[in-house]
């Protein structure tokens, strides 16, 4: 378990993006075989981590953010460096879409569903759900370590891919989170 945790800080230390998960994947095989409980240890442990990093105390001016929210002033725990929390917004053709889909596309929304489900497993969505009412605008908050890496995950949508929606991404920040903050 030290070994492979000492992998992981190595890696992180060098690229920082997927750590979450090779940290989950160490944690499923030596310590916690649930997936909730491992993935809670690996924040406990990434919080922890974050919190003793020398670069909290010292934000440089080449685009790392300060430690306090420039809204709230509140201190953010561990939460520096460039944004990697993202928002993806899936446009459906028509209102009423949830109520109006076709076969054909019940079949790419199931797939686009099924995709929603191994990012959650893998770690990196945070949150995803459809507006209720006549205009059905799904939000999809997840991490990506640049923006780059971002538009890859809407563009892989099967709903965007196959032209079903229109998808738009955005960095985000979560600010608030019940059971977090």
């Amino acid at each position: 378990m030290l070994g492979g945790l000492g992998g992981v800080s190595v890696y992180n230390g060098y690229f920082g993006a997927g750590s979450g998960i090779l940290l989950i994947a160490l944690l499923l095989f030596t310590a916690e075989p649930v997936l909730y409980r491992a993935n809670a240890v690996k924040n406990v442990l990434l919080a922890a981590s974050a919190s003793l990093s020398p670069a909290r105390a010292s934000p440089s001016p080449s685009g790392c953010l300060s430690p306090r929210d420039p809204l709230t002033g509140r201190r953010r725990a561990g939460r520096l460096g460039p944004v990697t929390e993202w928002i993806y917004f899936i446009h459906p053709p028509r209102d009423d879409f949830a109520a109006t889909m076709t076969a054909e596309e019940k079949t790419v929304w199931a797939e686009h569903f099924e995709r929603l489900q191994a990012l959650l497993a893998a770690g990196q969505l945070i949150l995803a759900g459809p507006t209720l009412g006549t205009a059905n605008t799904g939000l999809i908050i997840f991490d990506a370590p640049d923006e780059q890496a971002a538009r890859r995950v809407m563009e892989e949508d099967p709903v965007v891919r196959g032209g079903y929606a229109r998808g738009e991404v955005r960095p985000f920040r979560v600010s608030l989170l019940r059971g977090r903050d």
